[in-house]
């Protein structure tokens, strides 16, 4: 059998047909598909073919060809002939953010001929983007980019070789507001480590390799952020406040850090060792709590990173960031509390006897 088909406009255009088998009509395709190239005349022709039905397809040539599929039963005849015609409709345009400026490397999706065609384009340094070989009939335009949340649908009709635009395409911001936090020390490693924003909603991170973590889609409000560096300092750094749709990069800087040595009762029970967070809360050993003076708790991340220590008559903790602390101890004598100052660098006794 023998296939030839007039129409194709432009020479250097390939198509490829691709044989449909009877019991999978949609997905099913039983040999690898069949090239052929476009002549000067606008004609192809190929030999060998099965009667059946194909998908014909092919690009047309120059910049924002898409993709186009014709479905073409072929009969069981010597010679067949048939006509593939480009569609011709285009569409131009641009994506912006919500102040109106242009956003480059947006990926716009054209849906077209009432559905029977996709296209995708992307938007070049000064938001623009050129979507042309379109079926016409009902289009539908998105856009969406990584940095923003996907837009509204735009929808119009597309008219046989129209060429509609400039249309504009707004992106809107992400719901909520991020915040990227770098995490500096001066002493230990920030890496991998335990990062809180706590706000609205207190959300919880860990850092990569670099010392950066990254919280998306948080309320608008104000944060302290809280982390520990390994062998450094755990603790919290000043407030930040986020608007909606805001990206805002902060740092959190923690230092060396000072210990706390925390006195209680002599006959109270205190720590045998010092192996890990579980022996903080053995039921004969106390149960120790530090707050900073706002209310932020820091318990598990200091313990998570510095574990209680025994020392002569008392219980040491720390390195505690350079703040004022709110330090609980409940033994079985029952809860007691104090407030000390920590300083970089030094030591302060608490003396909860």
């Amino acid at each position: 059998m023998v296939l030839t088909t007039e129409g194709a406009q432009a020479p250097g255009v390939v198509v490829m047909m691709q044989r449909v088998t009877d019991d999978r009509q949609i997905f099913g395709i039983d040999q690898q598909p069949m090239q052929f190239a476009v002549g000067p005349d606008g004609r192809f022709g190929g030999s060998g073919l099965v009667p059946g039905r194909y998908y014909a397809s092919y690009t047309p040539p120059g910049p924002g060809g898409a993709p186009i599929t014709k479905v073409l039963d072929v009969p069981h005849v010597d010679t067949y002939q048939c006509a593939i015609q480009y569609a011709d409709a285009a569409v131009e345009g641009y994506v912006v953010d919500s102040d109106h400026n242009p956003v480059a490397g947006a990926s716009v999706l054209a849906n077209a001929g009432d559905g029977i065609q996709e296209s995708t384009a992307f938007t070049d340094a000064d938001g623009r983007f050129f979507v042309r070989g379109l079926e016409p009939g009902h289009m539908v335009l998105t856009a969406s980019h990584t940095d923003f949340a996907p837009s509204t649908p735009l929808e119009f009709d597309l008219r046989d070789g129209s060429a509609e635009g400039p249309v504009v395409i707004e992106l809107p911001p992400h719901d909520g507001a991020s915040i990227m936090l770098a995490v500096h020390t001066v002493a230990g490693s920030a890496g991998g480590a335990p990062v809180y924003l706590v706000g609205p909603e207190t959300s919880t991170g860990f850092t990569d390799g670099g010392g950066l973590a990254t919280f998306s889609g948080i309320p608008a409000g104000s944060y302290r952020p809280c982390g520990i560096a390994y062998g450094g300092a755990t603790g919290c750094g000043p407030n930040l406040m986020v608007d909606n749709g805001e990206q805002l990069q902060a740092q959190l800087d923690l230092g060396r850090g000072g210990f706390v040595d925390i006195y209680v009762d002599d006959e109270t029970p205190t720590f045998g060792t010092a192996k890990s967070v579980s022996a903080m809360s053995a039921k004969r050993g106390p149960r120790i709590r530090v707050m900073t003076a706002d209310g932020v708790d820091l318990s598990s991340l200091l313990f998570m990173a510095s574990p209680p220590q025994q020392m002569g008559g008392g219980i040491r903790i720390g390195p505690l960031q350079e703040d004022d602390y709110i330090v609980s101890v409940t033994t079985e004598a029952g809860p007691r509390e104090g407030r000390v100052r920590v300083r970089e660098g030094e030591g302060v006794s608490l003396d909860l006897r």
